[in-house]
């Protein structure tokens, strides 16, 4: 039987005046609102607990490499928008290295919707030269034959909860106990209309040097675990493209480790 998430509720309690915050949680005006990754920088690495010349060590050491950034579920890509916002910050609050430039590459984004897709595109070419993998169904990556074999896994309409509930879980399982070739090397791209690697290859020039740090952001639908979506948890069928996501990650981690 799938396992249900407790339902989340304000008590009476929790709404009374005197436990609501005074202080205001966002910016209260123009000015903090254009300061506000500056602010949300210095929050994080300046706490006065006596370790914030480690974290500061820290960053310093992630962010010498180059950082390359893919998305999945991507919709109208937030993660883009949030690096864009943060690289003037983290330019300032980096300590100066001779030779060094901060350098976010975001190479793929991924989403299945139309005015996604737009906004994706457009930002790809305006944004990033054209240079940004800009591909549709997560589906898609899978090989033909890992694909017929999910399909042939998916549960009909006329399905209680349960089965539909052990079809995902099947798909889940099987894919992972086949990521080294379920997922393709390749996926058919919309910004470039051809098929583009799904895995970036390293640039011998400068990761090989400076190390990469590879970073994957994915906002999974979470439709099947509200009203919207008839509160189906595990038997929805958003289940089948999260196991595909978790064994692309697990795929695309398998080739880095070999190749760094």
């Amino acid at each position: 039987m799938a396992s249900k998430r407790k339902a989340w509720s304000l008590s009476a309690d929790t709404m009374k005046s005197d436990s609501v915050p005074t202080q205001s949680l966002g910016p209260a005006s123009l000015k903090e609102l254009y300061l506000w990754p500056q602010h949300l920088l210095s929050k994080l690495m300046q706490r006065g607990d006596g370790r914030d010349s480690d974290r500061c060590a820290r960053l310093q050491s992630l962010l010498a490499r180059r950082v390359l950034v893919t998305s999945d579920y991507s919709g109208l890509s937030g993660e883009y928008e949030i690096f864009h916002q943060m690289k003037k910050p983290l330019k300032e609050f980096m300590l100066p290295q001779p030779g060094h430039e901060l350098c976010f590459h975001h190479s793929k984004v991924c989403d299945n919707g139309s005015v996604q897709m737009q906004a994706l595109t457009y930002l790809s070419e305006v944004c990033e030269n054209g240079s940004m993998c800009v591909m549709k169904d997560i589906n898609d990556r899978l090989h033909p034959s890992a694909r017929s074999y999910l399909d042939a896994l998916m549960p009909g309409d006329d399905c209680d909860l349960a089965t539909a509930a052990e079809a995902y879980k099947c798909m889940g399982d099987w894919l992972m106990a086949n990521h080294d070739w379920a997922i393709s090397e390749t996926c058919r791209c919309v910004m470039h209309e051809q098929d583009c690697p799904l895995y970036a290859l390293p640039d011998v020039n400068t990761e090989c040097a400076r190390g990469v740090l590879r970073l994957n952001f994915a906002g999974t639908t979470c439709r099947g675990w509200s009203k919207a979506g008839k509160m189906r948890y595990f038997s929805d069928p958003s289940e089948r493209p999260h196991a595909v996501w978790l064994c692309d990650r697990v795929r695309e981690s398998q080739r880095t480790a070999s190749r760094l």
